[in-house]
């Protein structure tokens, strides 16, 4: 039996939908610490992360997960690290190469990159979680989208004692514009 991955989105975002502050900062996440028990529930079935430059710089500083291969897409050259490469390609021979793998994917964002991947009618799932705080302005969630996307309602529910929610949502093949 083959079986493809499954392409994840796994976000936070401000109440008013952006995932960085005007700077480009997500320093305004550090008072709503990442419930451990469900990131590793969630980590369990990845085996590679897609990562925007950015997100990759930035989860750096903050602590990138260890231990899986991460992919950042860029046409910047990166430092050299553990299981890391960087991706300067075509994003469908990206997408082609990830559902050839066993385990799932996670892309991580930025913005532009996790639009580029619904655009492609490459993601499976999402779960969004949004946190309590309006920024205003910053970073949108999906940032550069070029066609609207209809998406089926699996379930939501609170994430913690914080005030964030969480929403899980699929692709509705049957609805999706052009």
């Amino acid at each position: 039996m083959t079986t493809t991955a499954e392409i994840r989105l796994y976000v936070a975002t401000s109440i008013d939908g952006f995932i960085a502050d005007e700077h480009g900062s997500v320093d305004w996440l550090a008072p709503y610490p990442n419930d451990p028990v469900l990131f590793e529930r969630f980590t369990r079935d990845i085996g590679t992360i897609v990562s925007g430059r950015t997100t990759y710089d930035q989860g750096r500083r903050l602590g990138w997960p260890q231990g899986i291969p991460t992919i950042v897409v860029t046409s910047r050259p990166l430092e050299p690290a553990p299981q890391v490469s960087a991706f300067g390609g075509r994003l469908d021979t990206l997408i082609a190469d990830l559902r050839a793998t066993e385990r799932d994917v996670w892309v991580i964002g930025g913005g532009r990159l996790m639009a580029s991947f619904l655009d492609a009618g490459a993601v499976d799932r999402m779960a969004i979680f949004v946190v309590p705080v309006v920024l205003g302005r910053g970073t949108p969630l999906f940032a550069g989208l070029q066609r609207p996307q209809t998406l089926r309602f699996v379930s939501a529910g609170p994430h913690g004692e914080d005030g964030i929610i969480r929403l899980i949502y699929e692709p509705d093949d049957a609805f999706t514009t052009s």
